[in-house]
């Protein structure tokens, strides 16, 4: 999705790298940061359903313009975000979908969870990858991710993914909290690749909670949608208001996302 013009994407705090805030008992991923997380939703089939290098090179280098832009055969270094990286698997795998198909990418992949960004940070293996604990609902969120961007001489992002995180947004910050994080997202990049999750992911995160003993999710009885039509309803009044407008509908993965 992209906003035009211009072209287009909490836990109430951000942990510091290195502290260890208390892990939830299992399944109890109030915010959807599931330990394992990649054990049972493989980053290939959301990785296959990418766009090929020349779309991006279509789309992005122009906005651009460079001596190497100029250049068909070398693509302008790009920028991406990924918004709930969990422990980073799916990051670098789209890292080295970018390199495998000739772009230069640098993305920063961001997560609310500490013990899960550690092992993201643990295993990286590639220099344009970085990882950092953050919540992007954070009021200090756009702060520090803009150090990010002055680095690479840019003022925004050219690709903001977010797979699978609008439902935790929406169960945890209600409708107003959707709307801040679509245009968010919206005015720090381009392109947003969203993935979001329908509204029977919903109903069965509310059982896990309630399965588990766990307080439920505060929002949940008064958000406006409450079934899949009108959940999709909202999402379309939520992307008129932010300026959003569909460019290419990815497909489905496996697990029908």
């Amino acid at each position: 999705m992209n906003s035009s013009p211009p072209h287009c994407t909490s836990v109430s705090r951000a942990f510091v790298r290195g502290s260890s805030p208390p892990r939830p008992p299992p399944g109890a991923a109030r915010w959807g940061n599931f330990n394992n997380y990649y054990r049972f939703h493989d980053t290939l089939s959301r990785v296959q359903l990418l766009p090929a290098a020349d779309w991006f090179r279509t789309h992005l280098q122009d906005s651009h313009p460079s001596p190497i832009a100029s250049r068909p055969s070398a693509p302008t270094r790009l920028v991406a975000l990924d918004i709930g990286c969990n422990s980073g698997d799916l990051t670098q795998h789209i890292a080295r979908h970018f390199v495998s198909e000739d772009i230069p990418l640098d993305i920063l992949g961001i997560d609310i969870d500490a013990h899960l960004i550690q092992r993201a940070q643990d295993q990286v293996a590639q220099p344009n990858v970085r990882f950092e604990c953050l919540d992007f609902m954070s009021s200090e969120s756009s702060s520090r991710i803009q150090p990010y961007l002055t680095e690479r001489g840019r003022s925004r992002f050219d690709v903001i993914f977010a797979f699978s995180v609008s439902m935790w947004i929406h169960l945890n910050h209600g409708d107003a909290g959707l709307s801040t994080f679509l245009g968010r997202m919206a005015a720090m990049s381009r392109y947003i690749v969203l993935e979001p999750q329908p509204w029977r992911c919903y109903q069965t995160a509310a059982r896990r909670m309630r399965k588990l003993k766990e307080p439920e999710f505060e929002h949940m009885k008064h958000l406006s949608c409450q079934d899949e039509l009108s959940l999709t309803k909202l999402l379309d009044e939520l992307y008129a208001r932010h300026n959003l407008k569909l460019i290419q509908d990815l497909g489905t993965n496996d697990w029908n996302r």
